[in-house]
């Protein structure tokens, strides 16, 4: 790839405000009832934490200096299209040529020695995405962010991230918000929002203990109270325990679209298996 400033050749080379804010359980083999109740294995859980914030960067005038970047795509009828990214008028990568194309797939074209090209974070906007970057837990030393790039020059209909009540999960979070640092005006930005909402309270509800899956739980502790509901379940198996271990209430359901439990807060312990997810009725 070539990676250019506007005037010097590199050798080298939000967080967002989001508008209006506001994976699976693994396959659990049936379980029959206990014969004989024993005292609950309570799981250990984290203290509450809050909603990730978000952050908004504002482009500076240093900005218009930022990266140039040359990378090659192709479209969902498979033509082949090569493209330059410039800085925009805002101190933002300008991708609005790209996205009338409907591209699918881009890679960055080899820089000026034929090798693998990279993309430093150069400009305020693409030091965020780098630090949102970071929190994926890849290589610490990894400052490339051209990822990013091609990943906002892509305009696919079939993007799983924009489908109609999509959740990211907390490991997709910070590169969503890293995307939608460096393009927020993609044409498939409120779809991307409404997924980053949506996984914003998935993870609340998580770290509030009230979302949950198959485990043996401490009521007050590691689950609140509350009435909870499961979808399609398969071999779903529930009960309810007092300080003892003993069995207050259970109950086996072969196979159902809906079950529904309350546990009360007088309940010391909530064990449950095979009923997929848990979360609030």
């Amino acid at each position: 790839m070539k990676i250019r400033a506007l005037s010097v050749l590199l050798a080298a080379g939000m967080v967002l405000a989001l508008s209006g804010c506001g994976d699976r359980d693994p396959a659990v083999t049936p379980a029959a009832a206990p014969q004989s109740p024993t005292a609950p294995a309570v799981a250990s859980s984290a203290p509450p934490s809050a909603t990730p914030s978000v952050t908004l960067v504002s482009p500076t005038p240093t900005d218009l200096q930022g990266n140039v970047v040359d990378m090659s795509c192709e479209d969902k009828d498979h033509a082949d299209h090569d493209l330059t990214i410039s800085p925009g008028a805002d101190g933002r990568p300008d991708f609005s040529a790209a996205w009338p194309l409907k591209l699918v797939s881009c890679d960055l074209s080899d820089d000026f020695f034929g090798d693998e090209a990279v993309v430093k974070p150069v400009t305020a906007v693409e030091k965020a995405v780098l630090t949102e970057y970071k929190k994926l837990g890849y290589d610490e030393d990894d400052d490339d962010i051209g990822f990013f790039y091609t990943e906002c020059a892509l305009n696919d209909s079939s993007d799983v991230f924009a489908e109609p009540g999509f959740t990211l999960s907390s490991q997709q979070t910070p590169g969503m918000i890293a995307t939608l640092l460096l393009c927020p005006n993609h044409p498939l930005a409120a779809q991307w929002r409404s997924a980053l909402q949506r996984g914003q309270r998935e993870t609340m509800l998580l770290e509030d203990g009230r979302v949950f899956g198959a485990g043996t739980y401490r009521v007050g502790k590691d689950i609140r109270p509350g009435t909870y509901v499961a979808r399609d379940v398969q071999g779903c198996y529930w009960e309810r325990q007092n300080r003892n271990g003993e069995i207050i209430d259970n109950n086996f359901v072969n196979g159902a679209t809906r079950v529904q439990v309350t546990i009360r807060s007088s309940d010391y312990g909530f064990h449950t298996s095979g009923c997929g997810t848990w979360r609030p009725a």
